[in-house]
This record gives C-alpha cells, structure tokens and sequence, in this order.
C-alpha cells in the first residue's frame, strides 16, 4: 500500500504509534497483528487520535486480552469458533479434522488484525465500524459467515487448497460480495449462554493442562500456541527494554508486510 511505503506519509506514524504504545503498555508491549489495526486507523485519523482510539479499543474492546503474551483469550477465541463450526456445520469440522487444519491455521489473524489482512481494506472498515458497537461477537459472526458461504468449496480442499484459499482467495472471493458477506454475519445466531459455557470449559482444560504440565516441564515453544504458528515462536515483544536496534528491526519488518499488502 502506498501510503506505508518507504518514504510514505503512514510509516513513520505507524512507527510512532505502535512504539508508543508499547511504552505505554508494557506487558502487552508490541504484538504484530495491532500494527494492522494501526495501520487501518491511520488510514483515517492522525497519529494522536489513532493511539487514543486504541488504547480505547485496547481497554474497553477485549484486544487487550488477545495480545498478552500468554494468548489465552485467542486460545478461547479459537476454541469458542471450533465449537460453534462443530455444531452449525460438522461437515466441515469432520473435513478440518480428518486434513488436521486446526482452527488457528485460519481464523488466529481473522481475531489478531479483525480481519485487515484478509479482505479488502472497504470491508475491513466496515468490519471495524460494526466492532465498535458489537465487540468481538460481530469477529465471531464474520467468521462464521465465510465458513458458512464457502463451506461448499472448503470440503472440496486438501490442505494445500485449504491454505491457499483462506491465505489469497479469500480476498477475490468476498471482495464483490461485501453486502452478502454482512447480510450473512447478522443472521448468524450466538447463544450469549452458551459462549460462557464454552469459556467455562476452555478455561477448566487449559487449567487441567498446565497442572499436566508442571511435572513435564521443558524449554520447547509451545506448539499449540495459536499465535505459533501465525507470527512465529515469538509474536509478543517489549519496545521498551534494552534491545532497541532489534525492537526497530522488528517493527520495520511489519511496515515491509504491510508496505507490500494489495488493497
């Protein structure tokens, strides 16, 4: 995208802004996936405005909980949206399970960036627009409306396919059917009771899990980690500690992604 090019008018306030707020918070410090929403906001308010609207969304719209470095909420998140594929279409639970396409492998970038790196930037506004009254209920209905639309041609994919389709084709497939794509999400039905039951059971065998854990303890990455296999063995990162050059280094290379996105 132009505007966080080399030299463009976005990148040194995207810069600004997700450097700042890694200063002001601490131990969320720098997670990749905020930078797109920084970006997205950028894209319609100064630097200022943009770090105050999210440390707002931060605080007040549960992304917090998504970036801190344990990742247990994005753990429930995927967890709650495995359960609801599971119960409203278990075709397509069946097919993700026998090709071992865990629910991380699509849908942890659709929650980190609200969907920003994966359809076009117009829905991606609107998206955003709809979070702002809805919180993150409106993420799960987008979710569901995708799978639900593409569900057909997902049970006909391997997982080469699979991949490929929600990494690129994604994009082309919605990109002219932005108001069917909405039209589905608000018909989506979440039961709010049936959400905190599924935060009950998550939370109670993460519990169970880590209590397993304790007496096998080791010093390898956590594979089943949902933000692993996304952004890598190390997503979450502090901009305020020593190692500045690396911090910088790390940074950039999110403008070069975000530079190199075609909208």
């Amino acid at each position: 995208m132009e505007f966080f090019k080399d030299g463009g008018r976005g990148q040194a306030s995207l810069f600004n802004v997700i450097k700042a707020y890694s200063i002001h918070d601490k131990e969320v410090g720098y997670c990749q996936g905020s930078a797109f929403i920084v970006g997205l906001l950028l894209m319609q308010m100064p630097e200022e405005e943009a770090f105050a609207v999210l440390v707002r969304l931060m605080e007040n719209y549960r992304l917090r909980e998504l970036y801190k470095p344990a990742m247990t909420d994005l753990g429930l998140c995927m967890f709650q949206l495995e359960c609801l594929v599971q119960e409203q279409m278990p075709d397509l639970h069946s097919h993700f399970n026998n090709m071992g396409f865990d629910t991380s492998m699509y849908a942890s970038s659709w929650f980190l960036t609200l969907f920003t790196t994966s359809l076009p930037i117009e829905i991606a506004n609107r998206i955003m627009d709809c979070f702002l009254v809805e919180g993150m209920e409106f993420i799960f209905r987008v979710a569901m409306s995708i799978l639900q639309q593409a569900r057909v041609e997902l049970l006909r994919l391997d997982m080469e396919g699979m991949l490929k389709y929600f990494q690129r084709d994604i994009r082309e497939r919605f990109e002219n059917d932005a108001d069917l794509l909405f039209a589905v999400a608000n018909k989506v039905h979440l039961n709010a009771r049936r959400m905190r039951k599924l935060e009950k059971d998550y939370l109670a065998k993460r519990t169970r899990e880590q209590e397993e854990a304790v007496e096998l303890r080791s010093p390898c990455i956590p594979m089943n980690n949902p933000c692993v296999a996304l952004f890598g063995a190390n997503p979450v990162r502090n901009l305020a500690d020593p190692c500045d050059e690396i911090d910088h280094l790390f940074i950039e290379l999110t403008l070069f992604e975000y530079a190199s996105m075609d909208y």
